[in-house]
């Protein structure tokens, strides 16, 4: 997470050899983050304290 002047405030730990290369957010009340890991091959799991903004369909 970075603040609004672009400092890192907040990184999740996804481990020394992780690729992080997309994320969303999911579950029953929308506050897992899942991302996926290329270097490791796995979905990572974060459970956050805020929810995600809902994603509109295409249209």
């Amino acid at each position: 997470m970075f603040d609004a002047d672009g400092r890192c405030v907040e990184r999740l730990p996804c481990g020394e050899s992780s690729l992080p290369t997309n994320c969303c957010f999911g579950g029953d009340d929308g506050r897992t983050l899942f991302v996926t890991d290329a270097g490791g091959g796995r979905v990572l799991a974060f459970e956050l304290g805020v929810a995600g903004l809902p994603l509109f369909p295409f249209r």
